[in-house]
């Protein structure tokens, strides 16, 4: 409020209580009645007896706070009809106006849903904020992602002071073979440690253990309820057993397998407190 438009000084608490809340009506009305509501709240004020105040400033105050939303949607509901009698004067014009809003609206809806995910909602592990992925890259190829060899993981495992412990994991495809026809199943090859680098638990059964680590060891898997369909129609046919093994999986001897020979992995990683 600027100094030319301050409340006079001999204006009472209440008055100048009623004058704030008066803000909370459209500025159209307030432009035609907000000086009218305050005189005549002055006139309330100085009539009325000391023993009614109270009830005429409850009253006062009531009126504001139940009209004032009333205003408003009054107020909308008459723009609203205007911009629908305004479209539907002008179809050509309303039908291009519309697509324009519905992909503004689907493109940041899109956006949000993206970063929301990325970006705002936390990762679904324990302690997220010590997680870090480990990459290696090849500068002299131009190649910013290569992944990491399988030596140069186990001395990131034995000799990082920074690092609490480091997992690894490579996506790839498999053959599950036995008690029908071969399915292709997507899945990963994981070091025995990475759940318990990513502090998450199988909701049945047991993490890998370290007998189950290294070249030719691949002899028990974990699945996922949402692995894929593949999983879910072998695990419907009675695929797996009970304790979560398959009846018989064989590697994909394809460029995925060979990848995995070379020992490339995308390590993470808990930093140490």
């Amino acid at each position: 409020m600027t100094p030319g438009r301050l409340p006079p000084a001999s204006e009472s608490l209440f008055v100048r209580l009623y004058r704030r809340l008066t803000h909370l009506y459209p500025a159209a009305f307030q432009d035609e009645y907000r000086s009218e509501m305050v005189e005549m709240a002055k006139e309330c004020e100085a009539a009325e007896a000391p023993d009614r105040r109270l009830f005429t400033r409850l009253a006062l105050l009531g009126d504001v706070l139940l009209t004032a939303p009333e205003e408003h949607f009054r107020m909308l509901r008459q723009d609203v009809r205007h911009a629908l009698r305004v479209l539907a004067a002008s179809p050509a014009l309303t039908v291009p106006v519309v697509l324009v809003l519905a992909i503004g609206i689907g493109a940041t809806t899109g956006v949000f849903t993206i970063a929301n995910a990325v970006l705002l909602r936390p990762l679904p592990f324990a302690e997220p904020d010590r997680l870090v992925l480990l990459d290696e890259m090849d500068m002299k190829r131009g190649n910013t992602s290569i992944g990491m060899t399988l030596p140069g993981l186990r001395d990131y495992q034995q000799q990082a002071k920074t690092l609490e412990d480091v997992g690894a994991y490579f996506d790839g495809g498999f053959t599950l073979t036995g008690g029908g026809e071969p399915e292709r199943v997507n899945g990963a090859w994981v070091s025995w440690n990475l759940f318990s680098v990513l502090g998450v638990a199988p909701s049945l059964g047991r993490h890998f253990v370290p007998e189950e680590d290294g070249p030719g060891m691949e002899t028990a898997v974990l699945l996922s309820p949402s692995s894929g369909s593949a999983s879910r129609s072998a695990a419907g046919r009675g695929r797996w057993s009970g304790s979560c093994r398959p009846a018989s999986a064989s590697r994909k001897t394809e460029s995925s397998g060979h990848r995995c020979r070379s020992g490339r992995r995308r390590p993470r990683a808990r930093t140490t407190s």
